[in-house]
Order: structure tokens, then C-alpha cells, then sequence
């Protein structure tokens, strides 16, 4: 590894003299002069790096050398960072500043010289220390391993090893000998290619011994090549196996020239039916030296080769080499075999020991080698649960290491793999220890490596190239390429055209690249997942204090809930946490990446990252942050690191933008994809910020970002490759058209698609690969899509919005590869277009398509291999012709209600490996599934895929996430709003009342939301409230701000058929009059949402509005009782505003009538007499209302008096007689009445009183108004009633039975009045009449 550390730094100093010319041209000569000698260096370290475990004086010195090199590295990038620095702090205008920034530049460039000079001076007398060790110079392209005199021989295998006890290799065998002995085969070699310890030798002894294999070949010949070849000795030895000679022949054979003995073996091979195995082949010219032995596309004879290497099996015959990759072993498998290795026959073990030993077994990620290794370790260690715990507990060292006395045979997993990391070139280690920063399980995206890669140097910096030329990206995807191709990395999700997305690193192969890179104090990781105390000794030191690379892995064992508490840390954590993890300020200057992890985002600054420093952190060039909450001082700091060419806070929670980082003049990649508590990004200055990064290649804006008025001059950006989140909202998309390398772009929120046009048509110079346009604000026309056939070179376009139709496909682009259409809507089956695309790999619909049928013809989708419908709602059947789609790999439908049936076609579609159903009716799932011992009706239709997949919750399971969801501890409200409304995978499931447009679920994040629920049976009157309401917070706050939001969720009966239905109309009548956000069509809730919403949240056919906060914790189980009352002074509409509300309220006619009717409101300032009264019996209702106005005549009182109808005045029978009464009062001039939407306002605010309290939890309590709010709707039920009050202050309240006999005994207390006044009196003799019987029993069932 030191050769390869060398390597690097001489590659980054000569890249250090061309970047950062205008500061090191007055020290030039001496980084040319350390990179010199560095490079004589190189030669030596070829073979000292292979012979340093000879003695220690070469191992110490291979150390001091790689030390060497990085502080060269080292001095000259700190020597360029200063000057840097104090050339952008100084004024050239100002004299002295200007003397003084000459005199600095002058010491420290003494000062780098004479620290250049001391390195020389090292290195040199290194130099002389391995020629003294008899370490000898090798020249470019010679190997260490060439000197006779220590090959480093791997195992040698051998074909008579008997492998009974193998597990898992049944399918490969077969697959391997149809290929050897079948004639319809004509590959003339079959190579076995995977990662060291996968069971490849294993498989070729099983194949070469296979009785079908021995029956079809004459001759047989065993060859172990491993990583150094004699080719004489392997030739030899094949031509002997495949003559069995006598002694004189073999003489004869021993005294062969080299030709003669190829010849003697070509022929033979040639002539008979030959089978030749060579295991262990490392590199391409192993075989081009074994080459002319071999009679390649010869009918009869074959070979089978084991590599590690893809690239060396692909460069055998490459027209003609059948290649096969064995696969891990499954759990199952796993403990099977460890059983056959560790337990001798006829042992059993209990439950305990069983499960222990299941969980060692997965441990070794289906990696026979290592099962087999940990296996033999078990069968010498007593059969306890202690011991085997031991084993558990310490299973990783020993698969490093060894274990006492079978160390050799523990080891030997290490040694396994470390060959694969020793035959890499030099280039590729770097970059195979990089991915040791990466905890284990974590999928890699390739796209962020490779880029790492770039920003630390690791891939050389490439002349500008134009157009479609190769880039740096590139480079690095093919080294990416090489290491999967040796099979040390795994690939984890290739993209549509082919490239690796995703790629990770088996656990054995993780802990070899995590071991190899601390030996080399490549890097350091700081797990402070495993550590229990902040002292603890876990975290590793390094061989060296100075730490180049450091991963932090945070934890979440110390949960800080506020700032406050956060304070607090330093009492019980070491002060200096810089210190902790090796970042001591003179070690910080020489870290160059740091990436830290965490679970998940959290919702406070993990303690660390409060007390963590990166001021001195001068040369750091990678900045990971993703998925952490930062403070405003780690930000600050970042603007100092002017050499960072990586920073990315995705999925991070910051509290306001960066604008710090305008000063990363270096920055090559920039993912700003952060979150806020608002859920809105603000910079105002973007356009300062972003000009000043004139290297950028890859940007990533946050999804919703609001700049003001501020413009970016976008041409200054002309390096950039990547660009997502372009809102054209904001900014104009004819700006991009100087950005000439642009590979990939994302636009939101384009308006017109007239604005592409400037940069789809020539001579526009783009050369787009990915295109992406969502929430497109206009309807798509037929004319506008066909621009897109201008994009040559575009594979992968994403269209989000509605289409009217798609051109012809021919005027798409030529070599689409990836197609994605998301809320198309459109009218015509799209397939008869899209199934004409030659190359389409990838093809996924959402809410694309509102037919019923879908057919796929005999000659479409030549090139598909990955097929999604989702959410195309109306869907019913799908037609799949014989011969349709031939190479399709994977079918997944998603949420498609209406489809009838699996299409019958599938049967002939003898590629289809995957079929998904998600979220499907169960009735549809259980056609497809054998239930019961008894095949489903469609079973046939599926029966011979390998893999299908239901993923469908029962009502239970998403009744107890829900309620698990609500009972946790949330970090913002995305988790309960996708689980309400079933939206984990859909792209725009809410419509935007305000402009009518589909949207992202995500315009709710950070927002407190207002779930509004109801049937399709809307109350007229509280509609028009929550309109002013929600019209109020428009009016507060423009819509980018507003931190509260409604969100209208249908309630509907899932037994009828939407399509044509009169209840369809009904939803869409009511939906279009409602300006705020609302679920897109009612068939998102289903029956487990429904239940969840009248059991927990108690709705019954009537509206409810449930208050979310901006975490999604419920704090309102239904406010509309509040709004009712209150209107917009309950905001925000919390239980704990609400129960303030009514501690500051005093019963009274006010409260009653508030708002309700104007006139009231004036009698009340006027403290007038009032009396509310109602019911349906006219002749009681004359003769009330014309005794009272007797009363209130002769004592000459003002009294007004107004009908208020009956509850429920909605009912048609009860608003038939009401209105008959109406008549009649007003006929009669009996008094004032309201009109019937008054009444039904009235009596709703008065049920909303008392379901509010009852929220409360004061329905058992002695509650005054309580009672007097039941009193009131009691007698309501029992026939005619009123109320008496002088201004808001109540007098008495009764039924028919006691006050029209209180205003008929006029005569017997009116003597009390010149005494007690009117009030008083009327009220006294009221009480005396009312007895028990007044009081009605109060019936909740009454109240609808």
C-alpha cells in the first residue's frame, strides 16, 4: 500500500502545481524536486511493499516512506491554503496591508523550503536503508513477485478433494454441466467468476467430477493457477494429466522445448475431447501466456476457468466464454452447513444453542468459506452455550486473526480475500479503502463515491474536454467497474442504462478494507454507536496522530430535548471532543474527508456536533453532513474551508440557509437538499452565493426554496454537469443555455413548455442524459413533447403533469432508455406508442392513464425489462399478447383497484424472474395464491415465476401502525400524512384547491395542518367558516410562509364504483369548492383509514377537524366545535387554547348568539330584555308571545323577542314546520324570527358547546354552563321553551311547562317588583313553579 500512497502523492503534487500555480510559482522547484525523488522512491517500494513482513527494519521503513509522503502532500497544500487565504483577507489598495502580506508570503515560503529540504532528506536516507535490506529498484510494469527467491503462492487446489459436506451449489452444477456436455452448447470455455471464499474451486471439483461430464470428455486435467505462474510447470503438468505418460515419457516430456510442449498439448486437446481446468487464474496475461496450449472454438474439447477477475474471464475467447457468478449462500443454507462442520453425527442442540448458532451463521453473510472457517473453530471448542457465546462475541477477530490452535485455519478467510486487495494496481487500492468510511449494510451511492473520489484527488484531474467527450465521473465509474468486475465491491441497483447506482461491500470484505486502511493510517472511524461512556477506549488510534480520513458513526443514546438540557453535556462528556476523536487542532489541518452518520435525521444537535470544531480543519476536502440537525456555528466554520471540493447536507436539518459557503471557490459538488422547520429554504443572496463557485460540477438545490428577487448568473457556472431542483417559478430556463456540459437536469414548476425550447433546439450544444420536468404548470401538448426527439443523447426522462396526448414515437428521444410518466391523466392507452421504443428498459406509469384496458401487442417492448403501473385508478384489464415484452425481468402493479385479473399473457413471458402486488384488493391477491392446499383461480397464470410478492396490509396492521405512529415520539408530520392517506410511493396525491393543480405531499412538511374529514354531505355553514378562516391565513401570511394549512380527507362507502357515478360528480362539485388542499379522489382512504378515523378520532358522518402540529402530533382531536364557537379567535385551535377560551367565558346570551345575528348584538349594548324562544306548536307560540309582550308592557320594560326554530331545522320535516311557524309569526306580527340558515348555525354553535366540553372531559364535572348548554337542547327536545335575559346576562330558562305559567301569573308577583325589580321577581316565582320533572333527562342519541 505505501507504493500506492506514493503514487498518489506524486499524482496529487503535479496536480497541486497546475491548481494552485498562481500561489507555489516561488515554490515550484522544490515540490518538483520532493516529486522527483518521491518518484525514484516508487521504484524501491514496488518490492519492499511485497517483502516487509521479512524483518522489521523493511516494514518500518515502508511506514516512515508512506508518512513521508503524505506530509509533503501535506506542507505544500497547507503553504498554498494560507496564501490563499491571506490573499483573499488583504487589500492590494492598502499599502501596509499589502507590505505586510509580501513579508508573509516570504517567511512561509522560507518556511515550506526548509520543510520540503528536511522530507528530501528523509526520503533519501530511506532510499538508502532499503537498498541496505537488499531492496531493489523495480522498473514500470515489473512485479516484485518476478525474484525467484519468495513467490508468494496462494493455495494450490487439487480435482480428488472430496467436497461431500457443500450446501447450495445443486442449480449451479446443473446450469455448469448443460453447458459442457449438452451440443446445442457452443462455448468453447465456462468461466466461474466471484469473490475469494465464495465456493468457486468447490463448484468446478463438483463439475469435474459430475458422472455426466466424465461419460462425455476422454481426457481430464487439473490445473491450480493462483497469483504466480510458471506456465512451463502448468502446461507440464496438463499434458501429463491428459496422456497419464510412463516414466520414459515423461523424461521425454521434461527435456520438451517450450514450443514443442504447447504444440504437444494444443493437439491433443484438438484431436480428443479434452476437459481442462484452470482454477485461480489472477491476471489477463496468466492466459495470454497459457494461450497457445488451448485450441479455442474447437468442437470437443473445453475449459473451465475460476477467477476472481470478470475482466479476465471475459478476455479468455470473448465471443465465447459462458460466464457464471455462484450466489451467496441463504440462512437456511448457512446453518446447514455449519451444522455438517461444527457437530459430529447424530448431536442435537436445544433451542438456546440453535438459535446462537443460526445467528453466527448469518453473521457470515452466506460466505461458505467463512462458514466452513467458523464451523471448524466450533468442532474444537466445547458443544456449551458459554463457549459458543465466546465465539459469537469475538467471531470477527477470529475470522482476522485466528484463535489459539487453529489460528492457521481461522486466518485464512483474512488471508483469502487479502489476495484479491494485493493484485490491485496501485490506483485502485485508494479507492477500495475509501469505502471502508461506509458502516456496514450501507448502500453505497455509486454517483456520491465516485465524486468523493474526485474531491480527494484520488482519480487525476483531466484536461477540459468538450462535449461528450470522457470526463473525470467517468474514470471513476470504470475504476468503480474494475472493482466490482475482481468482485471485491457488490452491486447493489444498476441505473436504465446500465451503469451501477448502488454498490456495497460484503461484511468480510468491509472488515479486511476497514483493517487495511487503520494498518495504513488510511483512516480512522469513530463508532460512537458501540460506545457506552464518552471516555470509553473503543475509539481506535491510529499508527499515526495524524488523522487523514476520519468516519463518525453518531449515536442515539443521549436524547437532548432542548438547547437547555443541551448546555448541560459538558458536565458529564470530556470538554474537548476535538480531543476525543484524534482532532486535536494540529491534527486537524491534515484531515481531508469527513463523513458522519447518523440513524436517522434527528430533531436536536447531537451533543457532539455542539462541541465539535472545524476552524482548524485548513485541507478538508469531503464534508459529509447528511441526515444531522446543525447549528449556526458548524456553519459559519464551513465558509473557512476554501479547499473543500465535496459538502453535502442532504436530508439535514438546518435552521436557515448556508451563505458561509459562498467563499468554497473549490467546491465541485454541492447537495443542498436540506430541510427547515418551515419546510421553506430562504436565501435571498442564492445569486452571490452559487456565481462564486465557478468549478461546480453537481448541484442539488432544496426542493422548496424561495430567493426573492435574487437572479444567479447561471453562465458563470460552466463547468456544471448536474442541476435538480431548478424552480422556473423563479428563474428563467433560457438562462441555462450556456451550460454546455449539462449531463442532467431536474426542472420544477416549469410554466410553458415554450420555455425548453431555447435549450432542446439547435444550435443549442447541450448533450442532456437525464431530463426530469415535475409539477409542469400547463397541460403537455402532443407539439410540445415531439421537441424532445432533438435529445440524442437523453435515456432517462421523467414527465410530471398532465399530457393530452403523446406523439408518435418516433419523436421521442432515439435512445430513451428510462421513461417515467407520473399524473399524465391521459385519455388514449399509452402502450401502442411507448411499446415501439427500441431501447426502453425501464417504463413507469402513475395516475398516467384514465382508461379501462391496456394491451401490450406481440412485437412491443423489445428492450423492457422493469415495468410499474401505479394508482391508474380506473384500470381494469390488461392484455398481454404472446410474444410481448421478451425480456422483461420484474412486473410490479401498485395500487391498481379496478384491474379484474392477472393478464393471461404472463405465461408466455419466460424471462419475468419478479411479480409485485402492492397495496392490491385481497380478493384479487387470493386468485393469485395457493390458500389452504387449494390453487386460486389465477394461480395458473403465475405459477411458474420464481418470485411473486403480495405486500398487503390487513385493516389490523394499519390500524396499529397508525396508532403506533401516533403514540411515538415523531420527528415531523410525513409519517402519519402518508399512512392517512396512503402515500408512501405516489408522486402528487393532494390537489391544490387554489390553482387546481396536483402536488406533492411534501408542500405539508413542517407545517401544522388542519385534517379536515367529513362525508360528501358538507354542512353549507361550516364550509363558508372554514373559507374564512383558511381565507384569514392567506390573507396573514403569503402561501410560501403560511406555517398552517388545510387538508381535506374524503370519507366515502368503498362499495359502489366510481367511475360514472352520481357520487363522483358529488365529490368533484364539493372538492372544486374548496380552496385548500384536499386528497385527489377518496379511493387513497381505505377501510382500515376509515375505521382508524371513527374509532380513535370518533367521526360520525359529520365534519371533524383533527389539528396536527408541525411534528404530526395530534393536538386537536376535532376543532371544528371550536371554530364554530370561536371562529379565528381559537387559533390555532389547540385542546389547551380551547380550554383557556372557556375559562376566560362567562355564560351568558353573548356567548349564545355571537356573531349569529347582528341586531342581537345591539339590544345586548342597549341592556334590552330578550327573550329566545322556540318549538312548533303555533297556538302555545301566540299564546307566549302575546302574554309576555302584556308583561313587558305594563312594567313598561323593552322587551324583544326572537323565534330561534327547533334543532335539526335541516330535516325536512322539522323544516317544513318551522317555516310554517315562521309564516305564521310574521303574519301575526308575533315578534322577530331568524332565517332557517340562522337557526341552523345557532343550534350547531349550541351542540358545538357542548361536544367541546365534552372533549374536554367535563361531561362528569359540575360544570354551570355545561348544564345550562344541556338544559337548553333538552328542552328543545321536549317541545316549546325561551329564554329570558337582560343584556347578555340570563334571567331564567325553561320549558313550555313553567314559563308561559310564569308570564300568566303576572297578577301573583308583580308585587314584588318596585322591590326585587322585574328580573328578580320573574326569576323568583320561575324557580318556585320548576321542579324535577322540568329538568328533562338528557339523551346524547338525541344529538346527531
Amino acid at each position: 500500500m505505501a507504493e500506492a500512497i506514493v503514487s498518489f502523492a506524486v499524482g496529487r503534487l503535479g496536480d497541486l502545481l497546475i491548481q494552485e500555480a498562481s500561489f507555489l510559482h516561488e515554490v515550484s522547484d522544490k515540490v518538483v524536486e520532493i516529486r522527483t525523488e518521491l518518484k525514484r522512491m516508487q521504484c524501491f517500494l514496488k518490492d519492499a511493499d511485497a517483502r516487509q513482513d521479512e524483518n522489521e527494519v523493511i516494514h518500518n521503513c515502508v511506514v516512515e516512506i508512506r508518512e513521508a509522503a503524505y506530509d509533503a502532500e501535506d506542507i505544500i497544500e497547507t503553504f498554498a491554503s494560507r496564501v490563499a487565504l491571506r490573499r483573499r483577507r488583504s487589500s492590494p489598495q492598502n499599502i501596509f496591508k499589502r507590505c505586510g502580506w509580501i513579508f508573509f508570503e516570504f517567511i512561509a515560503r522560507q518556511k515550506v523550503g526548509t520543510e520540503i529540504d528536511a522530507i528530501k532528506k528523509r526520503v533519501s536516507n530511506l532510499t538508502t536503508s532499503l537498498q541496505k535490506s537488499d531492496i531493489r529498484s523495480i522498473t514500470e510494469g515489473e512485479s516484485s513477485s518476478s525474484r525467484n527467491e519468495r513467490p508468494q503462492q496462494g493455495r494450490p487446489t487439487y480435482s480428488h478433494l472430496d467436497d461431500k459436506d457443500i450446501i447450495g451449489v445443486e442449480e449451479s452444477v446443473k446450469i455448469l454441466v448443460e453447458q459442457l456436455v449438452e451440443p446445442d452448447r457452443k462455448w468453447s470455455v465456462v468461466a466461474i467468476y466471484g469473490m475469494g471464499g465464495l465456493g468457486k474451486t468447490t463448484l468446478a471439483r463438483k463439475v469435474y467430477h459430475h458422472v455426466h461430464v466424465k461419460h462425455h470428455f476422454d481426457h481430464f486435467a487439473w490445473s491450480s493457477i493462483s497469483q504466480h505462474l510458471d506456465s512451463r510447470a502448468v502446461v507440464r503438468g496438463i499434458l501429463i494429466k491428459l496422456t497419464s505418460p510412463s516414466e520414459e515419457q515423461r523424461r521425454e516430456i521434461d527435456n520438451m522445448s517450450d514450443d514443442e510442449l504447447f504444440k504437444r498439448v494444443y493437439k491433443i486437446q484438438k484431436e480428443k475431447k479434452c476437459l481442462v481446468i484452470l482454477d485461480d487464474v489472477w491476471r489477463k496475461q496468466d492466459w495470454d501466456s497459457l494461450r497457445p496450449g488451448f485450441p479455442l472454438r474447437k468442437e470437443g474439447s473445453k475449459i473451465v476457468i475460476t477467477t476472481r477477475n470478470k475482466a479476465v474471464a471475459l478476455h479468455v475467447d470473448p465471443p465465447n466464454v459462458f460466464l457464471h457468478q455462484p450466489r451467496l449462500l441463504t440462512e437456511k443454507e448457512s446453518w446447514e452447513l455449519l451444522q455438517m462442520k461444527a457437530l459430529s453425527t447424530g448431536s442435537t442442540l436445544n433451542k438456546d444453542m440453535e438459535e446462537l448458532g443460526k445467528k453466527m451463521a448469518k453473521r457470515c453473510n452466506g460466505l461458505p468459506l467463512a462458514i466452513v472457517v467458523l464451523g471448524g473453530l466450533l468442532a474444537t471448542k466445547p458443544c456449551t452455550f458459554n463457549a459458543w457465546g465466546i465465539v459469537d462475541r469475538n467471531i470477527k477477530s477470529y475470522f482476522r486473526r485466528g484463535d489459539g490452535n487453529s489460528k492457521q485455519q481461522s486466518s485464512e478467510v483474512s488471508d483469502v480475500l487479502a489476495l484479491s486487495y494485493r493484485d490491485l494496481p496501485y490506483h485502485l487500492k485508494p479507492c477500495f479503502l475509501y469505502l471502508a468510511h461506509f458502516h456496514e449494510n450501507y448502500k453505497i451511492p455509486t454517483n456520491t463515491l465516485v465524486r468523493m473520489w474526485m474531491a480527494e484527488g484520488i482519480i487525476p484531474e483531466m484536461p477540459d474536454k468538450g462535449v461528450g467527450e470522457e470526463t473525470m465521473e467517468d474514470v471513476g465509474h470504470q475504476y468503480l467497474d474494475e472493482l466490482i468486475g475482481r468482485c471485491m465491491v457488490q452491486v447493489g441497483v444498476r441505473n436504465s442504462n446500465g451503469r451501477v447506482k448502488t454498490c456495497w461491500l460484503h461484511d468480510l470484505m468491509r472488515d479486511l478494507c476497514l483493517s487495511i486502511a487503520k494498518e495504513e493510517n488510511f483512516l480512522d472511524i469513530i463508532n460512537l454507536q458501540q460506545v457506552e461512556t464518552f471516555s470509553s477506549s473503543m475509539v481506535t488510534a491510529s499508527t499515526s496522530n495524524k488523522v487523514r480520513r476520519c468516519a463518525i458513526y453518531l449515536d442515539q443514546s443521549v436524547p437532548i430535548e432542548n438547547v437547555a438540557k443541551a448546555r448541560l453535556v459538558p458536565e458529564n462528556r470530556d470538554d474537548d471532543v476535538n480531543n476525543y476523536v484524534n482532532f486535536n487542532p494540529e491534527n486537524a489541518t491534515h484531515l481531508r474527508s469527513l463523513l458522519i452518520f447518523y440513524p436517522s435525521t434527528p430533531n436536536t444537535v447531537h451533543w457532539m456536533l455542539r462541541k465539535l470544531s472545524l476552524k482548524n480543519f485548513k485541507l478538508l476536502r469531503v464534508l459529509s453532513l447528511e441526515r444531522l440537525s446543525l447549528e449556526e456555528k458548524l456553519l459559519r466554520e464551513i465558509g473557512n474551508l476554501i479547499h473543500l471540493k465535496y459538502l453535502s447536507f442532504r436530508d439535514a436539518k438546518l435552521l436557515s440557509f448556508p451563505s458561509s459557503i459562498k467563499n468554497l471557490g473549490c467546491i465541485q459538488t454541492l447537495d443542498l437538499r436540506f430541510c427547515n422547520d418551515d419546510n421553506l429554504v430562504t436565501c435571498t443572496k442564492i445569486g452571490d452565493v452559487i456565481c462564486m463557485m465557478k468549478l461546480l460540477r453537481h448541484l442539488y438545490l432544496p426542493r422548496y426554496l424561495y430567493v426573492g428577487t435574487s437572479k444567479v448568473q447561471w453562465d458563470k457556472l460552466s463547468n456544471l454537469e448536474t442541476l435538480k431542483a431548478f424552480d422556473a417559478r423563479q428563474w428563467a430556463v433560457k438562462d441555462l443555455v450556456q451550460l454546455t456540459k449539462l449531463r442532467k437536469l431536474k426542472i420544477n414548476n416549469l410554466n410553458s413548455f415554450k420555455e425548453l425550447e431555447v435549450i432542446l433546439k439547435p444550435p443549442c450544444p447541450f448533450s442532456l442524459h437525464s431530463l426530469v420536468l415535475d409539477e409542469v404548470s400547463t397541460k403537455m401538448e402532443e407539439t410540445d413533447l415531439r421537441q424532445l426527439s432533438m435529445c440524442r443523447h437523453l435515456y432517462e426522462l421523467f414527465l410530471g403533469g398532465e399530457i393530452s396526448n403523446l406523439p408518435g414515437h418516433g419523436h421521442f428521444p432515439s435512445n430513451l432508455t428510462k421513461l417515467t410518466l407520473s399524473y399524465s391523466l391521459l385519455k388514449q392507452d399509452p402502450i401502442p406508442i411507448l411499446e415501439r421504443l427500441p431501447y426502453l428498459t425501464i417504463l413507469r406509469l402513475f395516475n398516467s392513464y384514465d382508461g379501462e384496458e391496456m394491451v401490450f401487442s406481440g412485437t412491443g417492448f423489445p428492450q423492457l425489462k422493469y415495468l410499474q403501473l401505479s394508482y391508474i385508478e380506473f384500470l381494469k384489464r390488461l392484455r398481454v399478447c404472446k410474444g410481448a415484452m421478451p425480456s422483461l425481468v420484474s412486473l410490479t402493479i401498485h395500487s391498481c383497484m379496478s384491474l379484474e385479473a392477472v393478464p393471461e399473457g404472463l405465461i408466455h413471458i419466460t424471462t419475468l424472474n419478479e411479480l409485485k402486488f402492492e397495496y392490491m384488493p385481497i380478493e384479487f391477491m387470493e386468485r393469485l395464491q395457493v390458500i389452504r392446499g387449494k390453487e386460486g383461480e389465477d394461480f395458473y397464470k403465475v405459477k411458474h415465476l420464481p418470485s411473486i410478492a403480495f405486500s398487503a396490509i390487513s385493516e389490523d396492521d394499519v390500524y396499529q401502525m397508525l396508532m403506533k405512529i401516533l403514540n411515538s415520539d415523531p420527528s415531523d408530520n410525513m409519517k402519519i400524512l402518508k399512512a392517512l392517506i396512503n402515500a408512501e410511493d405516489d408522486q402528487l396525491p393532494l390537489l391544490d384547491g387554489s390553482t387546481n393543480r396536483r402536488v406533492k405531499l411534501e408542500v405539508l412538511k413542517g407545517k401544522n395542518v388542519f385534517l379536515l374529514i367529513s362525508g360528501l354531505d358538507f354542512p353549507t355553514e361550516d364550509l363558508l367558516l372554514l373559507k374564512h378562516i383558511h381565507k384569514e391565513f392567506c390573507l396573514e401570511r403569503s402561501l410560501i410562509h403560511r406555517r398552517h394549512e388545510f387538508m381535506w380527507i374524503p370519507i366515502v362507502d368503498h362499495s359502489f364504483k366510481w367511475k360514472d357515478s352520481q357520487q363522483q360528480e358529488m365529490f368533484e362539485c364539493l372538492q372544486a369548492s374548496m380552496p385548500w388542499y384536499s386528497v385527489c379522489t377518496p379511493a387513497r382512504i381505505d377501510k382500515a383509514i376509515i375505521r382508524f378515523i371513527k374509532e380513535e378520532w370518533h367521526f360520525q358522518n359529520k365534519p371533524i377537524l383533527v389539528v396536527l402540529d408541525s411534528q404530526g402530533k395530534v393536538m386537536n382531536r376535532n376543532a371544528i366545535h371550536m371554530m364554530r364557537i370561536w371562529e379565528d379567535t381559537g387559533y390555532p385551535f389547540t385542546s389547551s387554547k380551547e380550554k383557556a377560551l372557556w375559562g376566560a367565558e362567562t355564560w351568558g346570551l353573548e356567548l349564545l348568539v355571537h356573531d349569529v345575528h347582528p341586531t342581537i348584538q345591539n339590544w345586548i349594548k342597549k341592556g334590552k330584555f330578550i327573550c329566545l324562544y322556540g318549538g312548533t306548536d303555533m297556538k302555545w307560540i301566540q299564546t307566549f308571545t302575546t302574554v309576555a309582550k302584556e308583561v313587558a308592557s305594563a312594567e313598561r320594560i323593552p322587551l324583544e323577542m326572537v323565534y330561534v326554530g327547533k334543532s335539526n331545522v335541516g330535516k325536512s320535516n322539522h323544516r317544513e314546520r318551522v317555516l310554517q311557524c315562521i309564516a305564521f309569526i310574521s303574519m301575526k306580527e308575533l315578534s322577530h324570527w331568524w332565517s332557517d340558515r340562522t337557526m341552523v348555525w345557532f343550534w350547531s354553535r349550541l351542540e358545538s358547546m357542548l361536544f367541546s366540553k365534552i372533549q374536554l372531559g367535563r361531561e362528569d364535572e359540575k360544570d354551570p354552563m355545561l348544564e345550562e348548554i344541556k338544559k337548553l337542547l333538552s328542552y328543545d327536545k321536549e317541545g316549546g321553551w325561551a329564554m329570558l335575559s337582560k343584556g347578555s346576562s340570563p334571567i331564567f330558562s325553561g320549558s313550555s311547562a313553567t314559563v308561559l305559567p310564569t308570564f300568566l301569573a303576572y297578577h301573583a308577583w308583580k308585587e314584588q317588583v318596585p322591590t326585587k325589580g322585574f328580573d328578580q321577581a320573574v326569576m323568583d316565582y320561575h324557580d318556585q313553579l320548576r321542579n324535577d320533572s322540568d329538568y328533562p333527562k338528557f339523551d346524547f342519541i338525541d344529538i346527531e
